[in-house]
């Protein structure tokens, strides 16, 4: 929220309250109900004083709706046409303390969709100047959130990947076994055997996101990943990190190379050379999973 007199949930009660006093002689009657979402954003269309006061206003329990500022109450110009609407049906006025109108007035409406826009352009922009800062970040090699990969711990003020001692020796074991089988699922079905799994993490909410099997989406993305020779990856570029390495530049280019002869039409699938006809043709029916050709040896045959 911005920072002014009316910052705080507190200041703004007490705001509409006084107001709601003022026009006493207007018949204006404050209701014992409170509709207060302290802490949580306007853009969120879901708060829970809101939806009770929406509920109210469908019950027929409300005449008007005061507020010290429109963007208090919402930001997005989409959800305030339809709260506007939902009002207006029910007959129930909409008034701004500090921006002094009502909705009962043409140019009060005017003015509110102008403030309305205004909001939702400055909640844009601001949205604007975060991501730039994510990517200037990026080019200088900050690590800039979400879920840390295999081997890696974030410092505790962030910003920033350690090597994970124990993880790391896990990482150089999934590059080398994936050098030494040539196929993404016979490593997935190694790893799975092996019954280990992603990287398990913490949020800064506390919350703990436990580590799952492999599959060869996820150790595709770890095999291609740059931060394992100590880069980020910004879009389609790729830039140093502040990170150490953990896997050495030739075996990282090695499976590369292999990873993309594998790709190839005439490369080898499943562990078997030569090209396999119905490859990228042939999927299960049940879950549209891409079939690979395999084969075993018994008794010479």
């Amino acid at each position: 929220e911005v920072n002014d007199e009316f910052s705080s949930w507190e200041a703004q009660r007490e705001a509409g309250e006084a107001y709601i006093r003022l026009q006493r002689e207007r018949g204006w009657v404050l209701v014992p109900t409170r509709y207060d979402d302290p802490n949580i954003s306007a853009t969120r269309h879901d708060r829970p004083a809101l939806q009770r006061l929406l509920a109210d206003v469908d019950a027929g329990l409300l005449d008007c709706v005061v507020v010290t500022k429109v963007d208090r109450m919402v930001r997005s110009l989409t959800h305030f046409v339809r709260v506007m609407a939902r009002l207006s049906e029910r007959g129930v006025a909409f008034t701004a303390v500090t921006q002094q109108f009502e909705t009962g007035t043409p140019t009060g409406r005017l003015t509110l969709n102008m403030l309305i826009c205004f909001a939702e352009f400055e909640r844009e922009m601001t949205a604007e100047r975060t991501r730039e800062k994510v990517c200037a970040a990026r080019k200088r090699g900050r690590w800039t959130g979400g879920p840390p990969p295999l081997g890696y711990d974030v410092t505790p003020e962030g910003g920033r990947l350690v090597v994970n001692a124990i993880e790391a020796k896990r990482v150089l074991a999934i590059f080398e076994l994936y050098l030494s089988t040539g196929s993404l699922t016979g490593t997935v079905q190694a790893l799975n055997h092996r019954r280990w799994r992603t990287k398990t993490w913490t949020t800064r909410k506390d919350r703990v996101q436990k580590g799952r099997p492999w599959t060869k989406y996820t150790l595709r993305s770890l095999l291609t990943n740059p931060v394992y020779v100590g880069r980020v990856r910004l879009g389609s570029e790729v830039h140093d990190g502040q990170h150490a390495g953990i896997v050495p530049q030739d075996t990282f280019d090695r499976v590369q190379a292999t990873l993309a002869d594998r790709a190839s039409p005439g490369g080898q699938q499943g562990g078997r050379t030569g090209t396999a006809l119905l490859s990228g043709l042939l999927r299960c029916a049940p879950c549209d999973a891409a079939m690979t050709p395999t084969y075993t040896r018994r008794r010479g045959k």
